[in-house]
């Protein structure tokens, strides 16, 4: 199946489970001036490449990933990044922050697919002000009939990602991981193409999960 055809199917399932809705605020896609996007949990351009080194650093990123993450191993692979389990519905003006680790699902213990929202330094102040009466816990089993678990954001990979934004936060890598993942999009979309195969995100992210677990 094509790449775009992937995506449309992905953005449209995130948006008919999550009932049309920003599953951080609530609020619904036919408010004014609001507009929602599907954004994957684990970011569309961590399988990132170049022309000429495609295998190798896809390669090289997810075995990075399942050393530092082996429980993702069984959830998620480099070609099933659209699965509608690594997606959810946010307001744009989360998404961005969400794709650039500034902010996270932080799992609360004992409750099944239930987090809190959390942000760290980097996340937009108008909009951290804007969240300011949110309730204080997240609750991804709703409707009526509940949304069944093989089709809920998976806890492993928000977990994953809550983990790694706080090292990223704890490393001080938060602002440059963004931008690096921000260009691996581009990269892939075609529009920023390194022909010589420059941009390696394995080794950001294995730098920055090392060094941290070294300290």
């Amino acid at each position: 199946m094509e790449l775009e055809d992937r995506e449309s199917d992905f953005g449209q399932g995130c948006l008919q489970r999550d009932g049309d809705r920003c599953v951080v605020t609530n609020t619904l896609s036919s408010e004014k001036r609001k507009k929602l996007e599907p954004a994957n949990i684990l970011p569309w351009s961590f399988p990132c490449y170049s022309a000429s080194r495609k295998d190798m650093i896809t390669s090289n990123l997810w075995t990075t990933l399942f050393q530092c993450f082996p429980e993702i191993r069984s959830v998620v692979q480099s070609d099933k990044i659209n699965e509608i389990q690594n997606g959810l519905t946010l307001l744009s003006s989360i998404h961005r922050p969400f794709s650039d680790f500034q902010c996270a699902f932080e799992p609360i213990t004992d409750t099944p697919h239930t987090y809190k929202f959390v942000t760290f330094e980097g996340f937009p102040a108008e909009t951290k002000a804007s969240l300011r009466n949110l309730p204080q816990q997240i609750n991804f089993v709703t409707g009526s009939p509940p949304t069944p678990e093989d089709r809920l954001p998976h806890p492993v990979l928000l977990d994953c990602h809550y983990r790694l934004a706080n090292i990223f936060h704890a490393s001080g890598m938060t602002e440059a991981m963004g931008k690096t993942l921000r260009r691996a999009k581009k990269i892939k979309a075609g529009s920023l193409l390194e022909h010589d195969g420059t941009t390696d995100l394995a080794s950001a992210l294995y730098y920055a999960i090392w060094q941290t677990v070294a300290i």
